[in-house]
This record gives C-alpha cells, structure tokens and sequence, in this order.
C-alpha cells in the first residue's frame, strides 16, 4: 500500500526517519577528542584506561576502542562518555518514536555492558548487553520505551545531553587489558505505527478512489 501511494506521486518525508545525532569515527585523522569521545575515565577495579580511534570498525572502518587494564572485575568501573549541547529533539519526540543504536563489541565473552543516553539532570535511558564473541558486533539498542531503564523524568528538552559506554562490574572481566569497542552511533526519530497505518488508510481510500 505504501508502494502504491508513493506510486501515485504521494510524498512520505513526514513519516520517514529523521536523523538527530550519527557518529561512525570516520572522519580523517579523528581522535577521541576531536570527536568529542574523550570525557570518560576509569575509576575502580582498573589500573589504567586509554582510548583510541582504529579500524577494528565494522567492516574494518575506524571505531572507537576503550581498554581498561583491570584488577577486578567484580568492581570495575570505567565508561567512555561523549558530551554534546547540540542535539535538538524535533517537536514530539518520546520514549515511543526516538529510537538510541549503536554497534558494540568487546575482547571478553559474555561481560556485561551498558549504553546510555543521559539528559542534564542525570536521568539515564539504559540499554543493557553482554559481549557476545569477541570481535563480533551487535546492534544495541533501539526505541528508547524497549530500553531497560526509562526514567520518566527524562528531559527531552535538556540543553546538554550525554552518551555513554560502560563496563559494568563483573567476574567475567577477568584481569588484564579488556576492552569495549563502539561503532556507527545513531539516533533517530521513527514514525509511529500509528503514523505508518493512517497512510496506509489513506493509500486505501485513494486506491479506491481511482477504481470508481
């Protein structure tokens, strides 16, 4: 039925995804600074924590690599943060059409791991994960209402915002250089089912319209 209406010269752009914020850590020469990746840091259970921009991206493009050297991982802390004041959430924008993803991937199977977007007054979205095989990236994420914690308070309209990667405190980091690896970061506002099925309603009237 879309492919009817777009047929019939109908134009979707209302509905289509409409793209907030992208990071695929691409760009020529990138660091975590430039970027604006850098304001993470470790801060227990590790001895040390670096990042880097290389091409252990998906599909070996350049993606951006957080190593702690741990000393426990059952109280490790560490998380890799991007701080932005230019994200604009478009007018309607909720848990239900604002969609958080990223592809993720770390060194250790089955570590636990969190990624979140964070408003200025320190509300989080949460989307859990583990690493799956190492060097295998996952697509984590999605609409913010699937997200494993939503705080009800979160401001859409806050002047800063925050995403972030964490290590989340486990035995399964197990002693030595672990790390988490990010790529291709995107957020987006999705149309709603509801948006999608007035166009195919509409599609349908027209469509018999044009049989009479």
């Amino acid at each position: 039925l879309l492919t009817s209406a777009l047929l019939m010269g109908w134009t979707v752009g209302s509905v289509e995804a409409q793209l907030i914020y992208s990071q695929d850590f691409n760009a020529p020469g990138a660091t975590p600074s430039s970027l604006g990746w850098a304001s993470g840091f470790g801060y227990s259970g590790e001895s040390s924590y670096t990042q880097a921009i290389n091409n252990t991206g998906v599909g070996g493009s350049d993606a951006l690599v957080t190593t702690v050297d741990v000393t426990s991982g059952s109280s490790l802390g560490a998380f890799v943060e991007a701080y932005t004041e230019s994200i604009v959430f478009p007018a309607g924008a909720s848990f239900a059409n604002i969609s958080l993803t990223a592809d993720i991937t770390g060194n250790v199977t089955g570590a636990p791991f969190a990624f979140k977007i964070q408003d200025n007054n320190s509300d989080y979205v949460v989307f859990n994960g583990t690493v799956g095989s190492p060097g295998v990236f996952q697509t984590v994420g999605g609409l913010l209402n699937t997200a494993n914690g939503v705080p009800s308070s979160f401001n859409f309209a806050s002047p800063s915002f925050k995403f972030d990667l964490s290590f989340d405190g486990s035995p399964a980091w197990t002693a030595g250089n672990d790390s988490l690896t990010i790529d291709n970061v995107e957020l987006t506002m999705v149309p709603e089912p509801s948006t999608w099925a007035m166009l195919a309603v509409g599609s349908v009237a027209v469509l018999g319209r044009r049989r009479i």
